[in-house]
């Protein structure tokens, strides 16, 4: 059942892959400042296919440009928060020649950038490029994915994008949360997570055919108050807020509890 369960996802996402890719293709090219329409649309009929139920809880910032912070631990971040937010990604430069998801990366106006060190400043100007563009942007400054069950460290040379001004004010900063609840209507434990998780070692297309063939998964993602550059002293204390705020929403939804030690609390300069 499992089998005939994901074939048929898997045929009606090739079909409808095939019919907006070029109607967003058209739309780039004609209408640039309307690029985020299409993926909203197919984000979210993804999560309806893929048998995502997911819940949104806080207050979304609506400026534009704002810079999103997210935990990551899989590829299905991307289609989640695509289907609630107009948004392009930051992401590492090999992705751009995957087949595919190389694609459709490049038509959400993905900003791929290289991860060596000596190229710091590079990203910076790149992700600047598309903030003054007006792009809304999602950043995973853990840098890579993890097992689900923990938060991995914030990078601060990843969020030194945040000193970018719009009208010599500093943009707007909203950290996200995405955690999965559930797996049919059942708590997702450790053995669950990974159906969600993709990292390590892991193969794509086994991870992507096992998921299609799951029923449906229970997914939250919260949204925190935006902050400021200007409200930290330096990049690694605003990583850090960052980690601490997602670490325990993390835990919580997770654990359906509060964490049993707390990180400690950075005080936010007034804004």
């Amino acid at each position: 059942m499992a089998q005939i369960l994901a074939a048929l996802r898997l045929i009606v996402i090739v079909i409808i892959t095939l019919i907006l890719m070029p109607v967003q293709a058209v739309l780039v090219l004609l209408f640039p400042s309307q690029y985020s329409l299409i993926p909203i649309y197919f984000h979210s009929m993804l999560c309806r296919i893929i048998g995502f139920e997911i819940e949104v809880l806080g207050p979304v910032s609506h400026k534009r440009p704002t810079l999103f912070i997210s935990n990551h631990s899989s590829y299905l971040d991307i289609i989640v928060l695509s289907s609630i937010l107009p948004v392009s990604f930051v992401a590492k430069a090999e992705i751009a020649g995957w087949p595919l998801f190389g694609w459709l990366a490049k038509l959400q106006k993905t900003v791929f950038i290289n991860r060596r060190r000596s190229d710091a400043k590079q990203h910076v100007d790149q992700v600047s490029r598309a903030l003054h563009a007006g792009q809304n942007l999602v950043i995973f400054p853990e840098g890579t994915s993890s097992d689900h069950n923990r938060i991995l460290p914030f990078k601060p040379t990843l969020l030194r994008v945040a000193d970018y001004k719009v009208d010599g004010k500093h943009i707007d900063v909203q950290p996200v949360c995405i955690s999965l609840l559930g797996v049919n209507g059942l708590p997702a434990g450790r053995f669950e997570r990974p159906y969600y998780a993709w990292f390590g070692d892991v193969d794509l297309i086994p991870h992507l055919w096992t998921l299609l063939g799951l029923g449906r998964m229970q997914i939250r993602v919260e949204f925190f108050e935006p902050i400021r550059a200007d409200q930290f002293e330096n990049h690694k204390s605003m990583a850090q807020y960052c980690q601490n705020l997602i670490s325990s929403a993390h835990s919580k939804a997770l654990t359906g509890r509060e964490p049993l030690s707390l990180p400690p609390q950075i005080a936010l300069q007034p804004a």
